[in-house]
């Protein structure tokens, strides 16, 4: 999956500042960090989805929520942190700051910022990742950045899930079957960074996927982890008539890494 990147630029007035040895300080609520563009590698469009070409790639549609954070240190040194919610536009202009969520600089020191998304994320941080046949899950998260005030900086986004995708041959009828993988359903986000639930491992729903390269498979997004390995029990096929038929893999496949697109091909014949 490629990475996205997006491009914070904070552009502040510093006319109305008062200053203290030196040092501007800001009135709470006053300045505002700005995102002043997004850019995404080599596509040309910025809600996450996949490319719709072979799904080697992810790409933004436009209207996702981001998390960005900011911590820096006041000018007596103590410490803050602070966070806020933007949103994409369709046409890569700024991100418009989610009302009552602005994020603001709180000195002109320098500051870390980091941002994070999830489309499966709840108010109390777990992420569910059980049902995606109505669309992947994902978690995305940017590497923490210094960020001069009154400069830009630009934030890398990466996956923190890795991609399942499944080809189905065989004589099997599959054209409206269900394919379940087994994974951790749910897990906790905490700025980004994903935990696995221990208590939750079970059968991860997958989403049927046909792009224009011809391709059709069943794909999910699942958490990946060194002792993730797809092996005995690793799949289950529930075809048309109800039949249900679980599938070992010949070899085990380690789930291990974040971004990572995991292709394996089915053998589902009908039952004799």
């Amino acid at each position: 999956m490629k990475k996205l990147t997006y491009i914070l630029s904070a552009f502040m007035i510093l006319t109305a500042c008062q200053k203290e040895n030196g040092v501007n300080l800001l009135p709470e609520g006053k300045y505002p960090l700005i995102i002043s563009s997004v850019q995404m590698m080599d596509d040309v469009q910025t809600r996450v989805s996949e490319n719709t070409t072979n799904g080697m790639s992810s790409q933004w549609d436009g209207g996702e929520e981001i998390t960005v954070q900011l911590s820096g240190t006041m000018d007596d040194g103590t410490s803050y942190t602070a966070e806020g919610k933007y949103t994409l536009n369709d046409d890569k202009q700024p991100l418009i700051p989610v009302i009552e969520k602005e994020l603001y600089w709180h000195s002109t020191n320098n500051g870390i910022v980091t941002a994070w998304y999830s489309n499966v994320a709840a108010s109390d941080n777990t992420i569910t990742l059980g049902s995606q046949a109505g669309g992947l899950a994902y978690v995305l998260k940017a590497q923490p950045q210094n960020v001069t005030f009154n400069t830009s900086t630009t934030l890398t986004f990466s996956h923190q899930l890795a991609k399942i995708r499944v080809l189905i041959t065989g004589t099997a009828n599959i054209e409206n079957a269900t394919i379940k993988v087994k994974g951790h359903t749910q897990g906790t986000i905490n700025c980004g960074t994903i935990t696995r639930r221990e208590d939750t491992k079970g059968w991860i729903t997958m989403k049927r996927s046909s792009y224009s390269n011809g391709t059709i498979c069943y794909e999910a997004n699942v958490i990946p982890y060194t002792e993730y390995m797809l092996y005995k029990s690793a799949f289950q096929v529930i075809t048309q008539n109800g039949e249900t038929t679980t599938i070992d893999l010949d070899a085990g496949v380690n789930v291990s890494e974040k971004g990572k697109i995991h292709t394996i091909t089915l053998t589902v014949n009908n039952r004799p």
